[in-house]
C-alpha cells in the first residue's frame, strides 16, 4: 500500500473527512483548472460548476483519471438521458413526470430542469441504498420540484425481492427471494396507488426503466396509463438475447399493452444499440388528435 492510499485511508472515517474532502478538492482544482469540489454527506460527492453534484459512494474512490473526467462524464450522462428519453416526448413547463426506476437520479436531472418550477418529477427508486443516493442528488441540486420515493412499482402492493449488485442499473426486481444471490426485500405499489397517493391524476411523460420488472409494472397502471400523454419503457430483451434468461423478454408485452391503452408506438429499429432499439416510444392518440 502507498504513503498515499495509507493516508486515504486513515482519513477516511469519521473525524478525519472534512480534512480528506478539503485537500481531495485542492488536489481536483489544481488538476482540472476549474472550480470543482469533494465533499462528504453520508457519502461521497463531487460538484462541478455550471453543472451541479453527483454523489459516489461510501468510501474515497477518486483518482487522477477519474476526477479529470468529472465534467465530461456529468456531461456525457445528460446528453444520454435527454436522447433516450426525449426522442418522442419534448418536455414543457409544468409537465409532470415520473421515473418509475430512476437509480441515483441522472435522468432526473434532465428531467427536473426541463419542466420548471410549475412541473413535478416524481422520482422511484427502489433499492433502499440506490434512492439515498437519489435523495442526496436532489437535494445538493435543490431539485425542489422533485419528490423520491423508495418503492418498487408492481401489479400491487406486496414485498418483492431485489438484487443488491454493486452496479446499481443491474438491479432486477424478482417475486422470490433466490438462492445463491444477495437479494434485498423492498415495498412495492402500483402505479396507480403511488400516484393516488400523492394525488396525481395525469401524466405528462412516463417513464419506467426497470431491468426486466416491465409486466409486473404494467399489470397495476391501468387506470394512470390512460392519463398519460406519452411514454417509454425500457425493454430489456437485448439481456435475453445476451443469454440472461428469458424473463426479459418483455418488449412484445409492452407493446401490445401500450396499443390495447391507445398509444401509438416509436422504436428506434435503426439505431445501433441495442439496448436503445428496446426503447418503446409510445403517444397517447388523443395527443396526436389534438
Amino acid at each position: 500500500m502507498t504513503i498515499k492510499r495509507a493516508l486515504i485511508r486513515a482519513l477516511d472515517r469519521p473525524g478525519g473527512r472534512g480534512l480528506l474532502a478539503a485537500l481531495a478538492t485542492r488536489w481536483a482544482r489544481q488538476l482540472t483548472g476549474e472550480n470543482v469540489s469533494i465533499l462528504y454527506d453520508d457519502v461521497w460527492i463531487h460538484g462541478v460548476s455550471s453543472l451541479g453534484y453527483l454523489p459516489d459512494s461510501s468510501t474515497f474512490e477518486y483518482t487522477r483519471d477519474r476526477i479529470l473526467s468529472f465534467r465530461s462524464a456529468f456531461e456525457r450522462s445528460i446528453r444520454c438521458a435527454k436522447d433516450f428519453w426525449f426522442y418522442a416526448y419534448q418536455p414543457q413547463p409544468g409537465d409532470v413526470i415520473v421515473d418509475v426506476g430512476a437509480g441515483i437520479g441522472m435522468d432526473v436531472l434532465a428531467f427536473s430542469p426541463s419542466v420548471g418550477a410549475a412541473g413535478r418529477v416524481l422520482a422511484i427508486e427502489a433499492h433502499p441504498t440506490t434512492c439515498r443516493l437519489l435523495r442526496k442528488l436532489c437535494y445538493w441540486n435543490r431539485l425542489a420540484n422533485t419528490l423520491c420515493l423508495q418503492y418498487a412499482v408492481a401489479d400491487g402492493s406486496r414485498a418483492v425481492y431485489i438484487d443488491d449488485r454493486e452496479d446499481h442499473e443491474a438491479n432486477c426486481i424478482s417475486l422470490a427471494q433466490g438462492e445463491g444471490c444477495m437479494r434485498e426485500q423492498v415495498p412495492a405499489h402500483s402505479l396507480d396507488e403511488i400516484c393516488k397517493i400523492h394525488g396525481l391524476e395525469h401524466i405528462s411523460f412516463l417513464k419506467i426503466n426497470i431491468e426486466g420488472a416491465e409486466r409486473l409494472a404494467i399489470g397495476g397502471m391501468k387506470y394512470m396509463i390512460r392519463r398519460t400523454n406519452q411514454v417509454c419503457i425500457a425493454c430489456h430483451d437485448f439481456r435475453a438475447a445476451s443469454g440472461d434468461g428469458d424473463e426479459f423478454r418483455t418488449r412484445d408485452a409492452v407493446i401490445g399493452f401500450l396499443r390495447e391503452s391507445g398509444f401509438t408506438i416509436l422504436t428506434r429499429d435503426g439505431d445501433p444499440r441495442s439496448y436503445v432499439r428496446d426503447h418503446i416510444h409510445g403517444i397517447a392518440n388523443h395527443q396526436l388528435a389534438s
